[in-house]
């Protein structure tokens, strides 16, 4: 179906954020705190909880190579791809690892 890459949660969460408005001035001190009855400090914001779906925000396309492929063959697609992994599937279609460029950059050692 897709892949939910830490890229696209960066670029999601750069996109969208939106905070709870302050507390006025008015409240006493005694209001100012969590569910838990933690007090907040001065200043501190609270972060509504984002509700979008994996499905939403996810890059809807997977590449992968076959545990078969040559290294070199690897590198040149993780680059023309511009992505950081490739997954590695059967002929089947059945996952059986991914590789990354770290993993890439560990072999260089």
């Amino acid at each position: 179906m897709g892949v939910l890459s830490r890229s696209d949660i960066l670029v999601h969460d750069r996109e969208k954020v939106d905070y709870v408005g302050a507390a006025p001035e008015y409240y006493y001190e005694e209001h100012l705190v969590t569910p838990k009855g933690e007090p907040l400090r001065r200043g501190f914001q609270v972060e509504n909880v984002d509700t979008t779906l994996v499905r939403d925000i996810m890059t809807p396309a997977v590449f992968s190579v076959t545990p078969t492929t040559p290294a070199h063959r690897v590198v040149a697609q993780l680059l023309a791809l511009n992505v950081h992994r490739l997954f590695v599937v059967e002929p089947s279609g059945a996952l059986v690892g991914v590789i990354s460029t770290s993993d890439v950059l560990a072999k260089l050692q």
